[in-house]
């Protein structure tokens, strides 16, 4: 990360990846504000799995990255009981071969890079975040090159208030593949109208914008911005 070569030139200016750590985590190196974030870890399920909830995990065999000890340690905090199996990304079907395989019954991984890896398989979402699970995606710079640091924490800001930016991520980030809510028991639905946002159907639907986070989870939305005009959400009872 921020390589020099051998005779100490500097290589790297900037590192982005999927993976972000506290500032001087390598030392000398500071992070950004996020670029990506509201998102976090999803398990993989086959089409028709039994597994829905976080609770059907349990006892369960469980496929990490191998390599990847943050979405490990987290798997092991949080399922205590599942028995976890690392398996090799040299593989590009990694998750989807050692689901139909058998070696594993679900596969946790970072949402975002999920999507790609099983577009196309049998391979559903069972939910698009855990709870618990945060992953912010940043970009790493030396501490030192304080110019550039600001520079980027301000291109970032604007980016992230563009239509263009939202519209990136409902293109790239938005799964055909997740096990969608059910209306049940009464409960309704609401269409996705332009120019809405969970927090303005929160408020018109619940009476207050700050229940947007109980129809993201209700609708297991993997990001509170990853809604589309159109959609069909269903709205939690009062």
């Amino acid at each position: 990360m921020l390589q020099v070569d051998e005779r100490q030139n500097h290589t790297v200016d900037i590192a982005i990846d999927g993976l972000t750590f506290a500032d001087n985590m390598p030392a000398g190196v500071v992070y950004s504000v996020p670029y990506v974030d509201d998102l976090g870890y999803a398990p993989t399920i086959k089409n028709g799995s039994a597994i829905r909830t976080v609770g059907d995990l349990a006892g369960k065999t469980i496929g990490v990255l191998k390599g990847d000890p943050d979405v490990k340690d987290f798997v092991m905090r949080m399922y205590p009981g599942s028995r976890i199996v690392e398996v090799d990304d040299a593989d590009p079907q990694f998750i989807s071969r050692s689901i139909d395989s058998g070696l594993a019954d679900a596969f946790i991984y970072d949402y975002p890079f999920a999507v790609s890896s099983i577009k196309g398989t049998d391979l559903r979402f069972a939910i698009t975040k855990l709870d618990g699970s945060n992953v912010a995606y940043k970009i790493g710079v030396r501490a030192q090159d304080q110019e550039l640091f600001i520079y980027l924490n301000a291109a970032i800001a604007k980016a992230k208030t563009s239509p263009a930016y939202l519209a990136l991520l409902r293109k790239y980030f938005v799964s055909n593949q997740v096990v969608s809510a059910v209306a049940n028991g009464g409960k309704r639905t609401y269409t996705v109208r332009p120019h809405d946002t969970l927090n303005v159907i929160a408020t018109s639907q619940l009476g207050s914008g700050i229940r947007y986070r109980d129809i993201q989870a209700r609708n297991n939305l993997a990001n509170l911005n990853l809604i589309l005009v159109g959609q069909v959400l269903v709205i939690p009872a009062h």
